[in-house]
């Protein structure tokens, strides 16, 4: 399921990345949805930024929303996780 959430991630990162840069619109905020299935991808966070880096999505443009079945999963892991995305 994370390959084909972030296949269509990934297309919609593209459209989006086409748009600001032929249009010369500004950086909007850009929200993804970790779900507790994507607390277990062992590369979750390093998915993130490469996708991130790979738009140029500045990092303040990032938002992370964490699903409460995430929370509720495991709070070590999510803790884990959160600390690496407060890295980037």
């Amino acid at each position: 399921m994370f390959h084909v959430k972030h296949f269509l991630s990934g297309l919609l990162l593209q459209i989006v990345d086409n748009s600001l840069k032929n249009g010369g619109l500004h950086p909007v905020p850009v929200s993804v949805n970790m779900s507790r299935c994507d607390m277990y991808y062992y590369q979750y966070v390093e998915e993130i930024e490469r996708i991130r880096q790979e738009y140029e999505i500045p990092v303040r443009s990032l938002r992370i929303e964490i699903t409460e079945t995430s929370a509720i999963a495991g709070l070590g892991l999510l803790t884990s996780i959160i600390e690496k995305l407060h890295g980037l």
